[in-house]
């Protein structure tokens, strides 16, 4: 079945919390976004040596350093050396960590991506330059609002680009945005399929009244998370499935605390988290129980 693992921040600031989380629900990843209010790149040695601490005696690896890169205009010099910079520190903490795998996206949308692929390319070329000296993997995350925002996007560019090392991070839920469709997201997939590294899921849905997307809770969306499931593991698909929440109740938290999960939950992100979870892991034990029946 599916490897899963969830984005630390998606949980709570606290990667106390965040390894308890993942132990009661038997996770075998962690994501690394950003711990003690600290995002990835800024982390300190002695930090680094708290998170190896913290998975010491547990089963659960770093499976994806979540960087910021590429958040810098195209056009912007300064920046661009700035973010590969970020980039580099980011491959040095994954390597700390054991990890192999740092996720990456595109600059804000600004422009088609054709016609600005030969910038682009020469950025990631630097990129992929840092990920071989390193022999660590870079996964490109699609997103609504830069440059690679739907899967078709991100197969074109990847194709181009044409480097091992260079792969997919699939946002199916950032695609539903670019698209507003389900059979537009399956179809989005689809032009990924060999390219997968990595796979981010949240749900969103149109607001009431049309118009905004906004974040659901995991399977009361209209992203079709349980079809993408289902296409994951009909593929063979590997690597992990990060839950990249988003959504958060509209309850007070005082009536989420007592929806008690089997632990004290502290903060609307954890609640939100452990909801979305504990969703996503049924809807994967009622795909075994079709595949058996």
């Amino acid at each position: 079945m599916l490897k899963l693992s969830v984005i630390t921040d998606e949980v709570s600031r606290d990667l106390r919390r965040v390894v308890e989380f993942a132990r009661h629900f038997r996770l075998e990843g962690l994501e690394l976004r950003s711990v003690w209010d600290c995002p990835a790149e800024k982390l300190t040695r002695e930090q680094i040596d708290e998170i190896r601490k913290l998975l010491a005696g547990t089963e659960l690896v770093i499976c994806a350093v979540a960087s910021p890169f590429l958040r810098c205009d195209l056009d912007d010099r300064e920046g661009l050396d700035h973010q590969q910079r970020i980039l580099g520190r980011c491959i040095e903490i994954a390597e700390h960590l054991g990890c192999d795998l740092v996720r990456v996206s595109t600059p804000p949308r600004k422009g088609r991506l054709e016609d600005r692929f030969d910038q682009l390319a020469e950025v990631f070329q630097r990129a992929l330059f840092l990920a071989v000296r390193a022999g660590v993997r870079l996964a490109v995350e699609n997103g609504h609002a830069t440059l690679v925002g739907t899967g078709q996007e991100l197969a074109w560019f990847l194709e181009r680009m044409n480097f091992p090392l260079l792969g997919a991070c699939w946002d199916p839920q950032e695609h539903f945005i670019c698209v507003g469709g389900r059979e537009e997201t399956r179809q989005g997939y689809e032009a990924l399929r060999g390219t997968l590294m990595h796979v981010h899921l949240k749900d969103a849905r149109i607001a009431p009244g049309g118009g905004a997307m906004e974040f659901a809770p995991i399977g009361e969306g209209e992203v079709g998370i349980g079809e993408q499931l289902r296409a994951l593991v009909s593929d063979g698909y590997r690597g992990f499935v990060s839950l990249e929440t988003g959504w958060r109740p509209d309850v007070l938290l005082s009536e989420a605390a007592s929806l008690d999960p089997g632990f004290p939950i502290a903060t609307e992100a954890e609640y939100a988290s452990w909801f979305c979870m504990a969703r996503l892991q049924r809807l994967i034990e009622e795909m075994a129980e079709e595949s058996i029946g």
